[in-house]
């Protein structure tokens, strides 16, 4: 049974039970086992609860859901603690497995979400922008040796590097792709996706009182949902629920979109070609690395010191030159890692026909079979143009 204790509130009784172990690295979707609140109390305030197999949440609830800061732990030394948002693990956050490793940075409806950094066991760093739980953007590996990895980032491949090769090729010279080269040409600006994605609406209807029904929120999300289930990838983000939970993610820093998307999709970029998707994503959280440390008030009620973890959080996630990664500029960083070797090896043999040295690296699984330099010079257009 459910042990509950609230500030000034009756207890209640809740979801319970822990979710399998995960692997380290990787963070679970959710904080609990779920289940429908049927005949469940109201409870608000700052408190604990616990569970049979000794999981726990200590902290803010609404309506008793996790909302407001908070830590929830289970009983492998795995824990969150940080920003909740009516169930769901939203805003700034650490997030630690018993292995050591840790993370720090923001959430999104239980993703990782924006500029945040992972520290693995071995001592490697990672620091960059992620999105949908993933590397997607600029960052940087630094390995416990001092060589770093840095460029733009595809999941755990570097989609393009910060240094031009040895030019044994050039789509300039090949006028029948030269026009390619041309970032006017090849992409649209922010401004430009968002103005796109507005235009986006969920279903293209003829009768007027069915697009009335899908476009009353009530009917796509209605109040209270999250008592039922919090499978933030698979419900739907209506405009207004998703204006409420960016306002709650960036803070201080929100600005209203001046296009805003009216689907319902979690991720209206996934059907985008990939470098919009980047560049979009990247002008999103523009503000995350030119913001200034501020402190914030807390409430002193709390039995930990949120100050510090939000200063710590602030302070981590922007101690990196994010802006030379954006400008293609390597100088400031240490010597080549692994991957970032390994990535202008496969262009400069995928550039001389080396087949077998191509294989064995693809073979790795860690090279990004289309990853570019920073001139944007390719392994597949270096292939082609020179007819292997």
């Amino acid at each position: 049974m459910l042990s509950t204790t609230f500030t000034g509130v009756a207890p209640a009784a809740g979801r319970g039970g822990a979710e399998p172990v995960t692997t380290p690295g990787s963070v679970r979707q959710s904080n609990d086992c779920g289940g429908a609140r049927v005949g469940r109390e109201i409870s608000e305030g700052i408190g604990v609860q616990e569970w049979p197999d000794g999981s726990k949440y200590e902290g803010e609830s609404i309506n008793g859901l996790k909302h407001g800061k908070g830590r929830y732990s289970w009983t492998n030394g795995e824990y969150y603690e940080g920003s909740f948002y009516k169930d769901y693990k939203h805003g700034d956050g650490l997030y630690c497995w018993p292995t050591g490793q840790k993370f720090i940075g923001k959430f999104y409806l239980n993703r990782r979400e924006g500029y945040g950094q992972q520290v693995f066991s071995d001592g490697a760093v990672f620091q960059g922008l992620y999105h949908m739980d993933q590397r997607f953007g600029p960052g940087v590996l630094k390995y416990p040796d001092g060589r770093e990895d840095v460029g733009l980032w595809l999941k755990d491949q570097l989609l393009r590097l910060c240094t031009p090769l040895e030019e044994r090729f050039s789509l300039k010279n090949f006028p029948e792709y030269s026009a390619y080269m041309d970032p006017s040409v090849t992409a649209k600006s922010p401004t430009q996706v968002h103005a796109v994605l507005s235009l986006l609406t969920p279903h293209h209807l003829q009768e007027d009182e069915d697009r009335d029904v899908l476009l009353d929120e009530i009917f796509i999300y209605p109040p209270g949902m999250e008592s039922y289930s919090t499978d933030g990838d698979h419900l739907p983000l209506p405009p207004g629920r998703r204006t409420e939970l960016d306002r709650h993610f960036y803070g201080e820093l929100w600005e209203p979109d001046a296009h805003p998307y009216q689907g319902y999709a979690r991720d209206p970029l996934s059907t985008m070609p990939l470098q919009t998707r980047l560049q979009a994503h990247i002008h999103n959280h523009r503000s995350d690395w030119v913001q200034t440390l501020t402190i914030r008030s807390v409430s002193l009620q709390h039995s930990w010191n949120f100050m510090c973890l939000s200063l710590r959080l602030q302070a981590e996630n922007v101690g990196w030159d994010t802006a030379a990664v954006l400008s293609m500029n390597r100088d400031s960083f240490g010597p080549k890692g692994p991957l970032e070797v390994s990535s202008e090896l496969l262009i400069q043999h995928s550039s001389k026909g080396d087949l077998h040295a191509v294989s064995q690296i693809l073979r790795t699984g860690l090279v990004y079979p289309d990853v570019a330099d920073s001139h944007g010079h390719t392994a597949l257009i270096a292939a082609t143009v020179t007819h292997y």
